[in-house]
């Protein structure tokens, strides 16, 4: 994955209390991960958080459309996403841990994408069939063929 600064926050710009960051979803996001199953994104990101010391809680909500390829026919179809979730933030010297609940932030570094995160969350909201919603939307030649040749 490549490294990028749109979705990086420093632990300690965070202010102690109640704050909320806003990542934009968009193509940007999907290049970054090098994702071969979504083409596009437009959408948001919020996190609201409730930092404590090394500690801190976020409320995560991510509302979006992304475009993948059709399961049935192939061709691009939308997908909303809307996702909700938490996850805590800690300081650590041990960034090597990986518990799926906690983000470890190196004590050193303290700088930490979001991007992967954001990804893999979108990616795990999205339904297993990924299809137009009306069959009628797919592209008619594939289904044609589909049709005909199956029975």
């Amino acid at each position: 994955m490549a490294m990028s600064n749109t979705y990086n926050i420093d632990y300690h710009a965070i202010s102690e209390g109640n704050s909320t960051l806003e990542f934009a979803i968009n193509d940007e996001l999907f290049a970054i991960c090098q994702s071969p199953e979504i083409l596009h994104g437009d959408g948001k990101a919020v996190f609201t958080i409730n930092k404590n010391g090394n500690t801190a809680k976020a409320n995560v909500n991510i509302i979006t459309t992304v475009v993948s390829p059709c399961d049935r026919c192939l061709d691009e179809c939308s997908i909303d996403v809307n996702w909700t979730g938490q996850t805590i933030f800690k300081l650590t010297e041990h960034t090597d841990e990986y518990d799926g609940d906690i983000i470890y932030v190196n004590n050193s570094n303290q700088s930490l994408d979001l991007a992967q995160y954001i990804y893999e969350s979108i990616i795990l909201a999205l339904p297993i069939e990924r299809a137009h919603q009306n069959i009628e939307h797919c592209n008619t030649d594939v289904t044609k063929f589909i049709s005909t040749n199956i029975e």
